[in-house]
């Protein structure tokens, strides 16, 4: 046998909101019927998410770059998306500089050359 409590809280989980009282269920609908219910505005961000590319740039223009495997990572793509997209950022108006490894390193770094 459950517990008030338990009966009470079973009940919200499956849309009703307040306790019976007197033998009438409120309902979830019935409260948006009503109008009872307080009323939530969704706050629209301007701001638009980064694309892909863009998130790829960002990576680039760090002043230590990056390597193919740490944007891999970053965008969750395979290595050859990876490198197909720094070709696209090549073929853009931009300019990528290939940098030795890191001391102890073993891959190379990529990072957008400086104007």
């Amino acid at each position: 046998m459950q517990a008030p409590e338990q009966k009470e809280r079973a009940a919200r989980t499956f849309g009703k909101v307040g306790p019976s009282v007197g033998g009438s269920e409120v309902t979830l609908s019935a409260k948006l019927k009503e109008g009872q219910m307080a009323k939530t505005t969704k706050t629209q961000s301007k701001k638009k998410p980064l694309t892909k590319r863009e998130q790829l740039i960002q990576l680039l223009d760090k002043a230590e770059g990056a390597t193919v495997n740490e944007m891999s990572e970053a965008l969750y793509w395979l290595p050859h998306t990876v490198r197909a997209a720094l070709t696209r950022v090549r073929a853009g108006d931009r300019k990528l500089e290939k940098l030795p490894p890191e001391e102890g390193g073993r891959y190379a770094r990529y990072r957008l050359e400086k104007a």
